[in-house]
């Protein structure tokens, strides 16, 4: 006796259906490994407006270590600091913008 066979759309459809949910499982899976805890914060720079990203908390095991993160603009170089806590960047006091 051969083994039932699905007709041939439905077939198809199940073998992707049933792919799809098992790479969405192990793309979540292995995102949720390397990336543990992770908070990316994006904003503009205070001083000339230009948009920044802080990654903060662990990525590969590598922590942060702290809730701000200090960061310099990528276009005037000023210092910003990233409050992961109050979600805010600001200047440091004491820096010249």
């Amino acid at each position: 006796m051969s083994p039932s066979k699905l007709p041939e759309p439905f077939s198809v459809i199940f073998t992707w259906f049933a792919a799809v949910l098992l790479l969405v499982w192990l793309a979540r899976s292995l995102t949720s490994a390397i990336i543990k805890d992770s908070l990316i914060l994006e904003g503009p720079c205070p001083n000339c407006g230009t948009e920044n990203t802080s990654f903060l908390r662990t990525i590969l095991s590598i922590s942060s270590g702290d809730s701000t993160n200090k960061v310099k603009c990528e276009n005037c170089g000023t210092a910003l600091v990233y409050d992961s806590t109050t979600r805010l960047i600001t200047i440091p006091e004491g820096s010249s913008s």
